[in-house]
């Protein structure tokens, strides 16, 4: 069956909706004069220049079905992390990355730093082909990773919002959280904190409370007070296994005495289709129309 479709790019990534699984795709650039093809087969994240018949090998096309987990190829990192106070300035050097900002990655792997082994983060800045930075302030660990595994995660989840790591808490009278990716979160969402005991803040564990203010994409503020707790901070290298500190969606607040809270805790986002990377969709702006059989 053929199926098709046309959009605007935002020069980063698009997310192709086709309910039956897609065996092959055209994708044509109407405003720079271009065309891609990818086929049922292909490796994650690519496709073929049809003008030119080079291989797309990052940025390309994905195959996906978003109740399941798709990544891009592994890569490895090839130099110690590079540390800086402040949220977005870790630098990670892998060769050739292919990553954009807004990237999520997940990585593994990972040495002397196994703190945040598992842990899903976005691409903050991206310094330069080899180089980018992620949302960590690791200027407080004993020791930067020396070796690593990035992995592009290429599908949302199936549940949107969902729980997000938490990489950093101010505390006061009301407690500021910091995430690792951006939360989607919004005014009036009532969220549940799991702060597990390695992670210091353990008196915030099981806590739930309302988003009062969301000065960033990657933070909110909730109106928890939590002056009296301990200070947030990652375990020791050495302290693994543990579980992470997270916070997952809880619901919505009413005005009903007996309202139902639970809208807002999640909704089914789940699409399957094809994942349009930055190497295929041009620049911001361009109109592309897809081609694609089922």
């Amino acid at each position: 069956m053929a199926v098709y479709g046309s959009f605007t790019s935002d020069g980063v990534s698009e997310l192709l909706d086709i309910v039956a699984g897609a065996k092959y795709l055209k994708l044509t650039n109407t405003s720079a004069v271009g065309q891609f093809e990818w086929y049922e087969g292909y490796a994650a994240d690519t496709a073929t220049n049809v003008a030119t018949g080079a291989a797309i090998t990052s940025g390309g096309v994905t195959a996906f079905l978003s109740s399941e987990s798709s990544f891009a190829a592994q890569k490895s990192m090839v130099a110690p992390f590079s540390a800086s106070a402040g949220f977005g300035q870790t630098t990670i050097t892998v060769t050739n990355h292919g990553y954009v900002a807004g990237d999520i990655i997940k990585i593994t792997n990972t040495t002397s730093m196994r703190q945040i082994a598992g842990m899903f983060f976005q691409v903050a800045i991206v310094v330069d082909a080899n180089n980018f930075k992620i949302n960590l302030d690791s200027s407080g660990f004993a020791s930067q990773a020396t070796a690593g595994v990035c992995q592009k995660l290429i599908v949302p989840q199936l549940w949107q919002p969902r729980q997000k790591f938490i990489v950093g808490i101010t505390l006061g009278a009301t407690t500021t959280i910091k995430t690792s990716v951006d939360h989607g979160y919004s005014v009036g969402q009532l969220v549940t904190l799991q702060v597990p005991s390695d992670f210091g803040s353990v008196q915030l564990n099981g806590l739930r409370g309302r988003i009062s203010s969301v000065p960033a994409a990657d933070e909110f503020v909730v109106d928890i007070d939590s002056s009296a707790a301990t200070a947030f901070a990652f375990p020791a290298s050495g302290a693994v296994p543990f579980s992470f500190a997270q916070v997952e969606p809880a619901g919505s607040q009413t005005t009903l005495a007996q309202g139902n809270v639970t809208p807002g805790a999640s909704e089914n986002a789940g699409v399957r289709g094809l994942a349009l990377g930055a190497n295929v969709l041009g620049a911001a702006g361009n109109e592309f129309y897809w081609y694609a059989l089922t």
